[in-house]
């Protein structure tokens, strides 16, 4: 038994219904009712206007120099109309004024180089963090100095304990 997969099966099932009915495609084309007749309306207003801005080319566009933000940008839209200057107009109109305008939503839109003082009073949790460290290193060193008896000040001195101690092995 001769296995098929489903894409030459439609497709084999759609060559033979067309082989069957051959007439029904091309008398459905062929056949036009009189009273069907399609007026064809003259263009529009705007289908007019839409042809004279596809017609523009890059010599038919004022320099970019002279634009402004009253200026009409739609001509640089024409398909006739290179990409390079379509976009150097774009840019010079999104570079205008009337798109400058801000809505202060953004959050990286305040200057952040300079803060304010804090109140004195006020103590943040970072402050309070710090403050429980040094409280717990003084902790931890005031419990050191009291688990050894003797602790020399500097380390000078440390080393001089030392070396007297070596002298003093080294006569007895």
């Amino acid at each position: 038994m001769k296995t098929e997969t489903l894409i030459t099966r439609w497709s084999r099932r759609k060559q033979q219904a067309a082989q069957a009915h051959p007439s029904n495609n091309h008398d459905l084309e062929n056949t036009k009712d009189p009273q069907d007749q399609t007026i064809i309306e003259p263009p529009t207003e705007e289908e007019q206007r839409l042809e004279k801005l596809n017609a523009l080319t890059d010599q038919d566009m004022p320099a970019l120099e002279t634009l402004d933000n009253d200026s009409d940008y739609a001509g640089f839209m024409s398909t006739n109309v290179s990409e390079h200057l379509r976009k150097q107009a774009l840019k010079k109109l999104f570079f205008s004024d009337t798109y400058q305008i801000r809505d202060g939503l953004d959050e990286y839109d305040g200057d952040y180089t300079h803060f304010d003082q804090l109140d004195p009073s006020t103590i943040t949790a970072d402050i309070k963090h710090r403050l429980e460290i040094e409280a717990q290193k003084r902790l931890a060193q005031q419990k050191e100095n009291t688990e050894s008896p003797i602790t020399p000040d500097t380390e000078e001195e440390y080393q001089q304990q030392a070396h007297h101690s070596d002298d003093n092995e080294d006569t007895a």
